[in-house]
């Protein structure tokens, strides 16, 4: 297995066909990168193309054989399509999903027993450090052959930990690679993986419920976003088809946009100090299943919450508005449905700042004023014109921003029975000047009054 710092590019030659109806074969070139996605560009005459480019079913899928396997184009359509009887064709299609290694027919269901996914942070976060190196100089004894000095590096196979969830298992399995030319260098690597095997077999949407909250979970803990790095399935049918064929890969392998893909970067210097909480503070194995959980509950919340992670670059004033409107939501989620639930915007966020608890209403300097400016910064930014000029400027948005994002996260926290310490720990570790980012950018700033909510906004 291969440790790549973002899912791989692609670049390979090959024939192509639409699914059932291999008699239309057509050479290709098929490349994938994680900024642009997938393309299939088909190579040959007019008059051998189009009656495969020409299909009236959009979109396509195609089966493919290439040097590197056999290949499943799912989702296909044409971005570019010309043609000259007599000429070379320029036809390209889109490839929103590449799957390696097993043809899968026209309408046949894309599910899998099991989805293993790398992620960037996922090694740092667990903390785990199973490489080790030892090095012993030259030693000569009287009377004795000298021993020649050495190094050696080595690597201790950590236990793959397990928990149930409704559905299937989660399992974190740990993979080892050595690189190198044996002459001048050679490397040991070290990689995890989030693991999902399923009770029964389940289409890729299903699966990526999750490994998606895993990505969100390390994304939140770095305060950086977390990508995939690898993605993979098992199916049942590839044990069947290694009997025939041993040198046939033991996976499904994945390319495909998804959140995060093209940001690069890797977390091979990312200091574990640096994390806001680790997997031991949340509970191990069984507090990633109980994440896994509240994260698909909490969906409508999340999604909003990080999505300033995942772009490069956004407007402050847009994301105190996604962060307003994500607490909101996991509130009316969480207690929506209780006898006496708070029934403005701004008496949810005093509820939630409460449940985050006395060092976050501390940092905001008070619960009840601070959630009159969040409000009202909000309403600014809803009824933008309506104010002029507006109470707050962008300096005030981006703090408030921070600010409701981090009792978003507290509050998640919580439901995962973290400590105290370790509530303590997230907050000085990401947010140790927001204190004084508030304190300043809001002196003097005079908020509308609580009375003046409409309970709708």
């Amino acid at each position: 297995m291969s440790h790549p710092h973002d899912l791989d590019t692609l670049d390979v030659e090959g024939v192509f066909w639409p699914a059932g109806e291999e008699e239309k074969q057509v050479a290709g070139r098929l490349t994938f990168s994680p900024n642009t996605g997938g393309r299939l560009k088909l190579i040959g005459r007019s008059f051998d193309i189009m009656p495969v480019a020409l299909t009236n079913e959009r979109p396509i899928r195609f089966n493919g054989d290439t040097p590197l396997s056999w290949i499943t184009l799912d989702g296909c359509y044409t971005v570019r399509n010309s043609y000259a009887m007599g000429r070379t064709a320029d036809v390209v299609f889109h490839v929103p999903m590449i799957l390696t290694t097993l043809l899968f027919e026209k309408d046949e269901r894309l599910d899998f027993s099991s989805i293993q996914a790398s992620l960037r942070h996922l090694e740092t976060w667990l903390d785990i450090r199973k490489l080790s190196r030892m090095s012993h100089g030259e030693i000569t004894r009287q009377g004795q052959d000298t021993i020649p000095g050495h190094s050696s590096i080595a690597v201790n196979h950590p236990t793959a930990e397990s928990a149930s969830l409704p559905g299937g298992e989660v399992l974190l399995p740990f993979d080892y690679a050595v690189t190198g030319d044996e002459y001048t260098s050679m490397t040991l690597s070290q990689r995890a993986a989030i693991k999902f095997v399923a009770a029964s077999n389940s289409e890729i949407y299903e699966l990526f419920e999750m490994t998606g909250p895993v990505q969100q979970l390390l994304t939140i803990a770095a305060d950086s976003p977390s990508v995939y790095t690898d993605i993979r399935f098992e199916h049942e049918e590839l044990n069947r088809f290694r009997e025939e064929d041993p040198g046939l890969e033991d996976h499904v392998r994945l390319y495909t946009r998804v959140r995060g893909s093209g940001l690069g970067g890797d977390a091979t210097n990312l200091d574990p100090t640096k994390m806001l909480f680790t997997y031991d503070d949340i509970g191990r194995i069984e507090g990633l299943a109980r994440w896994i959980q509240l994260a698909n509950r909490y969906r409508v919340a999340l999604e909003p919450l990080l999505a300033h992670k995942y772009q490069s670059t956004s407007f402050v004033g847009n994301r105190l508005v996604d962060a307003a409107g994500a607490a909101d939501a996991y509130y009316l989620i969480r207690f929506g449905g209780e006898p006496g639930s708070a029934q403005t915007l701004r008496d949810r966020l005093i509820a939630l700042a409460l449940l985050a608890g006395d060092l976050f209403c501390d940092v905001v300097g008070g619960a009840e004023e601070w959630a009159t400016h969040v409000k009202s910064a909000r309403t600014d930014l809803t009824h933008a014109g309506e104010r002029n000029p507006p109470r707050y400027n962008d300096a005030a948005y981006s703090a408030l921003a921070r600010s409701v994002y981090l009792m978003v996260i507290l509050c998640l926290l919580r439901e995962l029975n973290v400590t105290e310490t370790a509530i303590a720990k997230a907050i000085s570790t990401g947010f140790e000047t927001l204190a004084r980012r508030l304190h300043v950018v809001l002196e003097g700033v005079q908020p509308s009054g609580p009375q003046a909510e409409d309970p709708t906004s």
